[in-house]
């Protein structure tokens, strides 16, 4: 059995029923009377339509303006930054072609290079020929030198010939230039005055000749003058010492200090060509022993000198065990 329940409404009910109803038709006669309104003036209601129609119109030609204008801003940025891409290719471009032109240069310089090099390497090879045949031809014309002034150095009773004996000397070896006796440094004093200067003169001469074959500067310069041959000091302001007259004290001072100089002349030769000098006072023999080195015909250790410059005496050595330069081996 299915129970229904029955509405019940009150005065209440009824009241606020009616009021809703009234309400709805108020509603209705406005809308009605709008409408009415509308279907009666139709012109304004297009008005208002085109109004709104302008209005928006005007917003987006405003809108396509700044638009437009934001595409103007990117067109110039963009034809700004094509612009600057096609300054750097051409920087890029001249730079390219730039390396290419160094490359050609420095492929052409190589090749020049390795000419000269070439080239270089003849030239020294003719050079290093030329220097031996100068260093020859000097140690020849040192030999005539040699030969000229007749330089004899004694060797000794068992390779001595006949010997000629002097009253007024007592030296076991005689060493002579030009068949004048010239004896030790360390015993010149007592010998023949007359014959000694003499034969101080002619070593003096001798060692000139040999300064000017070889364009030699000698640490002491010598003033040749026969008998009475100098030698000056720079060392002791620019003083000239005699080679001559040693009679007087004084003189004989002067005398000792003009032959040690010219013993360092020696000296001086014989080290600037890398030969050692241990003794001094054997004045011909030392210089004979220079000759003999540099000519070969004799063999000692010799100090370390620029041999294959042709500016140096020391090129005058053109025996084969020396040591040739690497440039100069091939």
């Amino acid at each position: 059995m299915i129970s229904t329940t029955i509405a019940t409404f009150d005065e209440t009910s009824w009241t606020r029923l009616r009021g809703v109803i009234e309400a709805c038709k108020t509603r209705s006669n406005q809308v009605e009377q709008l409408n009415a309104l509308f279907e009666e003036d139709a012109p304004l209601y297009e008005n208002i339509q085109v109004c709104n129609l302008e209005v928006k119109i005007e917003e987006k030609r405003l809108n396509i303006i700044k638009l437009k204008r934001k595409l103007e801003i990117l067109q110039k940025m963009l034809n700004s930054k094509r612009r600057m891409l096609y300054e750097v290719d051409e920087k890029l471009e001249k730079k390219k072609q730039d390396l290419e032109k160094i490359n050609n240069k420095a492929d052409s310089a190589g090749i020049k290079s390795a000419t000269l090099l070439e080239e270089n390497e003849r030239i020294k090879k003719a050079l290093f020929v030329h220097c031996r045949l100068f260093a020859v031809r000097k140690v020849s014309l040192i030999r005539e030198v040699f030969d000229i002034f007749k330089i004899e150095i004694d060797g000794g009773p068992a390779l001595r010939k006949a010997r000629v004996e002097r009253k007024d000397c007592r030296c076991v070896l005689v060493d002579t230039i030009r068949n004048l006796h010239l004896p030790h440094s360390n015993c010149v004093i007592g010998h023949n005055e007359l014959e000694t200067q003499a034969a101080f003169g002619c070593l003096v001469h001798a060692l000139m000749v040999i300064a000017e074959i070889l364009d030699y500067e000698m640490r002491y310069p010598l003033i040749a003058s026969s008998s009475y041959s100098k030698i000056i000091n720079p060392i002791n302001d620019n003083i000239v010492l005699p080679l001559y007259n040693w009679r007087k004290r004084i003189d004989r001072d002067q005398f000792i200090e003009a032959m040690q100089c010219l013993e360092r002349n020696i000296g001086q030769l014989r080290v600037d060509c890398g030969i050692p000098t241990h003794v001094t006072d054997k004045t011909l023999s030392v210089l004979t022993e220079w000759f003999h080195v540099i000519s070969g015909m004799k063999k000692m250790p010799l100090y370390d000198r620029p041999v294959e410059n042709i500016q140096s005496v020391s090129s005058l050595f053109v025996n084969s065990d020396l040591d040739l330069p690497l440039s100069f081996e091939n």
